[in-house]
């Protein structure tokens, strides 16, 4: 019986660690900021069959701030594209996220607010934001 309950452990340690259920790091950017590294996934484009990454983050102002957004989008992105050029993606997602409860310590659905901003690698090589700057949505979650 210990040694199932090891096994499970270290199975659910495991998994907890893949998916992202550890304290997430902090980034800091050159430009001083900081942002909390939410997580990241892979990404299936339906119109064009590539796949590519989200990586989403929460940064620590409002998201209607979206002329500073654009400013801490470009740093988040010269951290996350070192990534990106080794895992030879052709799109990345760059999706900042604000999460808020109507009563905070009461189980409900969250609020979600997302921002987003797509690069996409040229057929040269090179990177490029999209030109529509970002775009917004909101969701609710379990």
């Amino acid at each position: 019986m210990k040694v199932w309950s090891a096994v499970l452990a270290l199975a659910l340690l495991g998994s907890a660690c893949e998916f992202g259920v550890v304290r997430p790091p902090m980034v800091r950017l050159a430009s001083g900021d900081s942002v909390l590294l939410v997580g990241r996934h892979a990404f299936f484009d339906y119109e064009t069959r590539d796949t590519g990454m989200v990586y989403e983050y929460h940064p620590f102002f409002p998201l209607a701030d979206t002329v500073r957004l654009w400013s801490q989008a470009q740093d988040v992105w010269n951290v996350v594209r070192p990534t990106a050029d080794t895992l030879k993606l052709p799109f990345v997602i760059l999706r900042a996220t604000m999460r808020t409860s109507r009563v905070p310590g009461v189980p409900q659905p969250d609020t979600i607010w997302t921002y987003n901003f797509v690069v996409r690698r040229g057929s040269q090589g090179s990177w490029s934001f999209d030109r529509k700057r970002g775009t917004h949505g909101r969701g609710g979650a379990a």
